[in-house]
Formats: structure tokens, C-alpha cells, sequence
């Protein structure tokens, strides 16, 4: 467990009076000697009373809770409130699974909610379906309930998997069905694209082989709105793997590409983690990117509307010590317009480079700033920036920044 998750029914309102004859409010969780996270925290973690555990509240917050030890082995969690934080947008993945042998889905239930991706799990029948798999016990909510609460806590996560069990007799596998779970895709002259990249799941066959599934996500990442989340849709066939009927329903009337893992035929199992881990990798670089890209864009904001922050000090540096720390060291270095400057003003203002050619110092300044002029003279370099104007002196001579 990497996190200990609490029912937000689990929580008690409890009052004591401080030392000011004040009422401090507590929240707390209590847990039995035989609940598994006590033990867990008993024994695992090895935590004393008066120390902390990372909790989280299903489908709400993540923060700390002080550990207390009750007699007869149980633990009280006192949460602390003050570390309470809601946790911020992330990718989603619908997973869609043809019914597998029994055993096979108990075990999978924590090892899929422990990907932070996964929302949703439909299970669904296919037409080469073991019939006598419907009836398992393992598709009922108290069973996998908690497993999946399991597998949120060795994931870390406090979002909820919502599961969808669509395996009666007139449940088999089609469009019908897939429109009535809203997972088919829908195009019209407007909106084209959804922005959720479907992965039908296929290992090819001796003349074709289906584009890599990491090659789908990024493909169809690249075409969804800057303030959207990225997010996709995997399907993965039973044992005896999805019909040629049922693949031409998925790739040709229902939105999905088909995308392989590799050459490997592999068991359902396998290829239900090995596809969640392709996909999750890929929707989680898609979106680092888009973050980096966010504060891109609010970076150059800044730049293009400097009044809107106050106006940086005047700089004035040693002609003694040019030295990049000192550069560093300086207020210039806090500015969030400066983050980049800071590496090409240490390179202009290194004595070493006074022999350098023009182009040279032209070429280092023009790559950070966009217009550098030269004064041979006094070694004076002034980079064009639209912004107020600072002279910084150096043991060449004077570099000043319009900035």
C-alpha cells in the first residue's frame, strides 16, 4: 500500500478542549485490529503512535494522518486537515475486456485500478466467449469492489473506478452497445475528432501488422484541445481472441484504430497490463507536454505584458567577478522572465570570451534573445527585449540588456 484509503463514511467529527478552553474539531478514522490497513500500518510500515501515514479520501483528497495505536491492536487516524490537497487533472483510460476465465479477472481487478489512468472498466461478451463465465462471482460489486480499493492503494490514487458488467444474453458486444455506454465514436461537420484515441487491440496476422498501440496514443494526442486531458479507450479480446465480425465492428463502425503490442501472442492477463502500460506511458508523455506548453504559453504572456508585473531592480555586478555564481546568485536569477537569459549572460560575460569573433558572440546572443548589437570597443553587447534598460559591468567591459 502506498497510500491508505478511507471512506469518507469511515470519518468521525470529534471535539477536545485545548489549553485555551477552546473546542478543537478532529477528524478521525478508527481501524479494527483485523482491518488490513491497520496491520498494514502496524507491521509494514512500522509506524509508532505520533507519527504520520499518507492517506487518501475515495474520490476526494490526498494528505496526512497522525497514527495512533489503540489497545487491542487497533489504529485511530487523526487526519490532518491543514495537508488536505485535491489532486490535479490527469489522463483517463476506459478499458473495455471481453469476459476472461474467472481466475484471471479476480487477480486483474487490483492490478488494473493500480494504473492512476484508469477510470472505467466495461466487461463485456464476446462472441468466442466462455459462456460459463458470466455467471463467475467475480464480476459481482462485493466482490471486486475491494479488490479494487486494493489496487487504488498500492496506485497511490483517490479516483474511483466505475465498472460496467454487460454480460447478460443480449449484451454481446456491439455498436448498439457501445453507443449506449458512450464509447462509440461520433463525428459530424463540426467536431470531427474527440480527442479520445480508441485501441482495438489486434496482433495481425502473416500479411499485416497493425501500427504500434504507443504510436496511436501519440497520433491522436496530437490532435486534441491544449485544455483538454488526454484519454483513451482499449479493447482487449477473450482467450480465443475477437472475430474478424467483431474487429471490422470496432475499426470500421465504431472509431477504433487497431494497434498491437508487438508479434507475441499473448494471454489476456498479459496483454491487459502490457497494453495499460503502453498506453498509460504514452498518454502521460502527451501530457508533461501539454503542461510544458501551458507554462510556455504563460511565460510568453509575461513577456508580452510586462506591466502587469513589477518592475525588476536595477543589476550592477563587480568588473572583479563576472563569474556565472555571481550571476546566479543575483536578483536577476529570481525574475521568472530571466530563467533562460541566465545561461547566455554567463557566456557573454566570461572573460574567456573576449578573443571570440563577432559572430560567435552574435550567434550566442541571437539563439537566447532574437537581436544583438556590437560595440568592439568596450565589449558591449545590448540584446533587444522591449523592456526597461540595465547595464551589468564586467571585466570586459559593459553588457547592456534592454529588457
Amino acid at each position: 500500500m502506498n497510500l491508505i484509503l478511507i471512506k469518507q463514511s469511515e470519518i468521525q467529527s470529534t471535539s477536545s478542549t485545548a489549553s485555551s478552553q477552546t473546542e478543537e474539531q478532529h477528524q478521525v478514522v478508527l481501524l479494527t485490529s483485523k482491518d488490513e490497513r491497520a496491520k498494514h500500518i502496524a507491521n509494514h510500515l512500522n509506524k509508532k503512535s505520533g507519527e504520520t501515514v499518507s492517506i487518501g479520501i475515495i474520490g476526494g483528497h490526498k494528505g496526512k494522518a497522525i497514527v495512533q495505536h489503540q489497545n487491542g491492536g487497533g489504529i485511530r487516524l487523526e487526519i490532518q486537515t491543514d495537508t488536505l490537497f485535491a489532486t490535479p487533472d490527469e489522463p483517463e483510460i476506459t478499458l473495455i475486456l471481453a469476459v476472461p476465465f474467472p481466475m484471471r479477472i479476480k487477480a486483474l481487478w487490483p492490478v488494473i485500478s493500480s494504473f492512476s489512468a484508469v477510470t472505467r472498466v466495461v466487461i463485456v461478451k464476446g462472441q468466442l466467449s466462455n459462456p460459463e463465465f458470466n455467471a463467475t462471482k467475480n464480476l459481482l460489486p462485493e466482490v471486486y469492489t475491494s479488490l479494487i480499493e486494493k489496487g487504488m492503494m498500492q496506485g497511490g490514487r483517490t479516483r474511483q473506478v466505475k465498472v460496467d458488467v454487460c454480460v447478460c444474453d443480449d449484451d454481446t458486444v456491439s455498436k448498439e452497445l457501445l453507443d449506449k455506454l458512450g464509447l462509440l465514436f461520433k463525428s459530424d461537420d463540426n467536431n470531427v475528432y474527440d480527442g479520445i484515441a480508441r485501441v482495438f487491440l489486434d496482433c495481425g496476422d502473416e500479411t499485416t501488422m497493425p501500427t504500434p498501440a504507443r504510436d496511436v496514443v501519440i497520433e491522436h494526442c496530437g490532435r486534441i484541445a491544449s485544455t483538454a486531458s488526454p484519454s483513451a479507450i482499449i479493447a482487449v479480446g477473450p482467450e480465443r481472441g475477437w472475430t474478424a465480425e467483431e474487429a471490422a465492428l470496432f475499426v470500421n463502425e465504431c472509431g477504433f484504430e487497431s494497434a498491437t503490442l508487438g508479434n507475441s501472442i499473448l494471454r489476456v492477463d498479459t496483454a491487459v497490463i502490457a497494453s495499460l502500460g503502453v498506453v498509460s506511458a504514452a498518454l502521460d508523455e502527451c501530457h508533461r507536454e501539454r503542461v510544458r506548453e501551458e507554462g510556455d504559453d504563460a511565460k510568453r504572456q509575461r513577456m508580452m505584458h510586462p506591466a502587469q508585473q513589477p518592475p525588476p531592480p536595477p543589476l550592477l555586478f563587480s568588473a572583479a567577478s563576472p563569474c556565472r555564481s555571481e550571476l546566479l546568485s543575483s536578483s536577476i536569477s529570481s525574475s521568472p522572465w530571466c530563467v533562460d537569459m541566465v545561461e547566455c549572460l554567463s557566456l557573454m560575460m566570461d572573460p574567456t570570451n573576449r578573443d571570440s569573433s563577432r559572430a560567435d558572440l552574435l550567434s550566442q546572443g541571437a539563439s537566447c534573445f532574437g537581436s544583438v548589437s556590437w560595440d568592439p570597443a568596450i565589449f558591449n553587447v545590448g540584446i533587444q527585449h522591449s523592456r526597461s534598460e540595465h547595464s551589468v559591468g564586467t571585466k570586459s567591459g559593459i553588457l547592456a540588456v534592454n529588457r
